[in-house]
């Protein structure tokens, strides 16, 4: 049957407490909320996880947070709890690109953590080419 997880809107933050009180995440919820393994166990293990999912073409876009999210952890770690900030005042153009070059190299470390969850997804049929409703919205 269907859970409160499963309804068209559940925000992530609601997800997580109901996960914490013992429902099973949905797909969506597992890469939101960063359960990366239990979104590949989903995917390997049961082929009906996407279909089940209210917006299966938004997956991607909940990867792609993942993949920020994730980027931004390695950041931290690597510059010792520092992060690298988007925006800097004061700084060289040289420094300001050899900063982004630092941010890119974390981010594509990032994206190889998760590179076969996008796989995966492509492989249960979830089109690439398909925009989210998150996209649309924003281009009005």
């Amino acid at each position: 049957g269907e859970t409160p997880m499963m309804g068209s809107y559940c925000p992530d933050r609601v997800a997580e407490v109901l996960h914490e009180a013992g429902a099973p995440l949905t797909l969506a919820h597992a890469i939101s909320l960063g359960h990366l393994d239990e979104a590949r166990r989903q995917l390997r293990e049961d082929p009906a996880c996407v279909t089940s999912t209210p917006v299966p073409h938004e997956l991607y876009v909940r990867l792609f947070t993942a993949v920020e999210r994730r980027t931004d952890e390695i950041a931290v770690r690597e510059t010792g709890g520092r992060g690298i900030p988007l925006i800097h005042e004061d700084e060289s153009p040289e420094d300001t690109v050899a900063r982004w070059k630092q941010y890119a190299e974390y981010e594509q470390a990032a994206f190889e953590e998760v590179r076969d969850l996008f796989e995966l997804l492509r492989s249960h049929g979830v089109d690439p080419n398909v925009g989210s409703v998150l996209f649309y919205a924003t281009q009005m």
